[in-house]
């Protein structure tokens, strides 16, 4: 079942809007990035990763739903986890790298995203 916070970051992203994705992360967030070697600790640091990935024309994101789990932690706080697909181009050829994700969500945030971790599929 989709989230409507990652529906929200995932048309943001296939939609390459910046500003709407840098929304969704709260002001003292943490970015383990999918293509990124170091943990993004500051929000420029967030958002200069998101203008750089955003320079490949066919960046974006596939969620499958159907692999989340939701741990709900507190009234307003949750874990969500599971497996999605980046898309980007290289070389003139479209190229899926399937990752693994976890958000920790407080909905009673307006920027509701305070970790997100990325990574790869072995």
């Amino acid at each position: 079942m989709a989230h409507p916070i990652l529906e929200k970051w995932s048309n943001a992203v296939n939609s390459h809007n910046l500003e709407e994705v840098f929304s969704l992360y709260h002001s003292e967030a943490v970015l383990v990035a999918t293509f990124s070697p170091n943990p993004l600790t500051s929000k420029d640091l967030i958002k200069d990763y998101f203008e750089n990935l955003f320079t490949n024309p066919r960046a974006g994101v596939i969620f499958d739903f159907d692999s989340m789990s939701t741990q709900d932690l507190a009234d307003n706080l949750q874990i969500l986890s599971g497996l999605y697909t980046f898309l980007k181009e290289e070389n003139g050829v479209e190229v899926k790298v399937p990752a693994r994700f976890t958000y920790v969500i407080d909905n009673s945030q307006e920027q509701p995203i305070a970790h997100h971790h990325s990574s790869q599929l072995p």
